[in-house]
């Protein structure tokens, strides 16, 4: 679902925070950025956010998320260090020692029951 201009900006003053992808949805690791396009693909789509609709934007969220996609800290910070989180879909426990720049989640889907989705908790928790 793509959300228009109007709705970003009734859920920003109902109190959301928004992050942002990459300017053309790339595998950020995958593509070997270099400074000019690490730019381009990490920054510019905050400062754009930012600019339209006079907000922060601190979290950055993986096209794609998998561990072939996604840059280590460091890694991350050589590229941009504009970020105060970043999110993989990497299915693990994030906890006090887990980096904020390598956030893991679970991406629930219109398929999930809340049976399911303890299902899929307890095999996360299982495997932490």
């Amino acid at each position: 679902m793509h959300l228009n201009h109007g709705q970003l900006k009734a859920m920003i003053k109902m109190g959301h925070s928004i992050g942002v992808h990459t300017h053309t949805h790339v595998s950020v690791a995958a593509s070997k950025l270099n400074h000019t396009e690490a730019y381009k693909e990490l920054v510019w789509p905050k400062i754009y956010l930012e600019d339209q609709f006079s907000c922060n934007v601190f979290a950055f969220s993986y096209p794609f998320g998998e561990r072939q996609d996604c840059l280590n800290t460091s890694q991350f910070l050589e590229k941009t260090g504009d970020y105060k989180l970043a999110f993989t879909i990497e299915e693990i426990v994030n906890n006090k020692e887990t980096p904020p720049l390598e956030l893991g989640r679970y991406m629930p889907t219109s398929h999930d029951t809340d049976k399911s989705l303890l299902q899929k908790l307890n095999q996360i928790l299982g495997g932490a």
